[in-house]
C-alpha cells in the first residue's frame, strides 16, 4: 500500500513570485554574483536551505520569459487550432468589411434572361452597409478572442506554478519528500567531493526511502568548494501514484535559463533514475517512473524520450479551460530490476556539451 497522505507544513521561508518583478529575483543576479562560465556543477541531495532557490527555479522555469514552458506555449500557440480558427474569423469578417462588392444590378440579370425583383439604390446600400457592420463585428470579436486566449493560456502556467494550488509539495520540500539530514560518506556534508550513496539519517517524516530530491549547485571556480547557488532541481515521489508504492513520479524538474542545454538536466535525470532503481532499506524497488509535462518544448520532450520514457497519454485542454489550446503529455518507463546506469557515473568530471560552460562533478 501507498504511504497515508501527511499534512504538508507551510515552509517559513515560502514567499509567493507572482507580484514579484522578474529583474528582482535573485536567480537572475546570479551572473553579477559569481562567474558562472568558470565553475564547476554537483548534483547532490536536497538540503533545506535551497528551498527558496528550489521554488524561484521552479517559478521560473514555468512562467518567466522565452525560455519558460509559458514562453514556450505562447509562441507555439500562433499555429494552434485554436489560433488557426481566429485568424479565418477575422480574413472572413476583413473581406465582409472591405473587399466584398456590392449586390450585382438588376441590367447584369436582364443582360443574361434572368428574372429579378427591381431593387433600389437605397436597398442595395443598405445590404452593403449592414455586411460592412458584420464583418468589422467577426473581425473585433476574433481579435478579442485571440487576445483573451493568450492571456489565459499564461494565466494556465501561473495557476500550474501555484504553490497553494498545485504545487503543496514545494510549500515544505524536506517534509514532502522525506528529506532530513545528509551526510556525505567521505567528506561530510561541507566535503568537495560528493558520493552518490549518501546516507539518509535521522527519520524521514514518514515517507518511504525511495522518495529524494536532488539539486544541482555551483562549486566555485578557485577552490571548488559549494558556493551555495542552486541551479537547477528534480524531485522522486512514489506516493503519488495511489495504492501503487513500486511506481514513482519525476516531479519539479528544472534548470536554471541561462545554464540550459549544457547537460545539466541530463544528470538530474539520471540520477533520480539511478536512485529509484536501488533496493532501498525498506525492501522497496521501483519499477516504473511517470512523468507529466506540457508539450510545448519539444527540446525536454526529446531529452525525456531519449532516457527512454514512451508516451501513454496525452491530456487536450487545461483544467476547467476546455477551449485552451493546452495539453500535457504523460510518460513512463519501465525500471525492471535492473539498476538504472547513471551517464557518467563513475568519472569525477565531464564536460558540458556544447559552447563552453560550467563542468559537472560526477554524482
Amino acid at each position: 500500500m501507498a504511504n497515508p497522505p501527511t499534512s504538508i507544513a507551510l515552509d517559513p521561508k515560502l514567499k509567493s513570485f507572482a507580484d514579484t518583478n522578474p529583474e528582482d529575483l535573485e536567480l537572475f543576479k546570479l551572473r553579477e554574483k559569481i562567474n558562472v562560465d568558470k565553475c564547476t556543477i554537483r548534483i547532490r541531495p536536497f538540503q533545506p536551505e535551497d528551498a527558496e532557490q528550489v521554488r524561484e527555479l521552479f517559478w521560473v522555469g514555468l512562467t518567466v520569459g522565452p525560455p519558460s514552458a509559458r514562453g514556450a506555449a505562447l509562441r507555439g500557440s500562433f499555429m494552434r487550432p485554436n489560433s488557426i480558427i481566429l485568424y479565418s474569423l477575422f480574413l472572413f469578417g476583413l473581406y465582409l468589411a472591405i473587399i466584398s462588392s456590392p449586390p450585382s444590378p438588376p441590367h447584369y440579370a436582364a443582360i443574361l434572361n434572368l428574372p429579378f425583383e427591381s431593387v433600389s439604390i437605397e436597398d442595395i446600400a443598405g445590404s452593403l452597409s449592414c455586411r460592412r457592420l458584420i464583418g468589422m463585428f467577426l473581425s473585433i470579436v476574433s481579435i478579442a478572442l485571440f487576445i483573451a486566449h493568450r492571456y489565459h493560456l499564461g494565466k494556465a502556467f501561473r495557476d500550474l506554478a501555484s504553490f497553494e494550488l498545485n504545487c503543496p509539495d514545494l510549500m515544505n520540500i524536506a517534509q514532502h519528500y522525506g528529506v532530513s539530514h545528509i551526510l556525505d560518506e567521505k567528506d561530510g556534508i561541507e566535503g568537495q567531493k560528493f558520493d552518490s550513496r549518501a546516507r539518509y539519517t535521522g527519520g524521514t517524516g514518514g515517507k518511504s526511502s525511495a522518495c529524494g530530491f536532488w539539486v544541482a549547485e555551483l562549486l566555485a571556480p578557485d577552490d571548488g568548494k559549494p558556493t551555495g547557488f542552486i541551479v537547477g532541481s528534480v524531485g522522486l515521489d512514489n506516493t503519488a501514484v495511489p495504492n501503487d508504492p513500486t511506481t514513482a513520479q519525476l516531479r519539479r524538474m528544472s534548470v536554471h535559463p541561462s545554464l540550459q542545454r549544457r547537460g545539466i538536466g541530463r544528470r538530474l535525470i539520471s540520477q533520480a533514475l539511478s536512485h529509484a532503481s536501488l533496493l532501498h532499506p525498506d525492501g522497496l524497488r521501483i519499477k516504473a517512473v511517470e512523468l507529466v509535462t506540457t508539450g510545448f518544448q519539444p527540446s525536454a520532450v526529446g531529452i525525456y524520450e531519449s532516457f527512454g520514457w514512451k508516451r501513454v497519454k496525452t491530456d487536450l485542454g487545461a483544467p476547467g479551460r476546455w477551449w485552451l489550446d493546452w495539453y500535457c503529455v504523460h510518460y513512463r518507463v519501465e525500471l525492471g530490476n535492473g539498476h538504472y546506469d547513471r551517464v557518467a557515473g563513475d568519472t569525477d568530471f565531464y564536460e558540458v556539451g556544447g559552447s563552453p560552460g560550467p563542468k559537472i562533478l560526477g554524482s
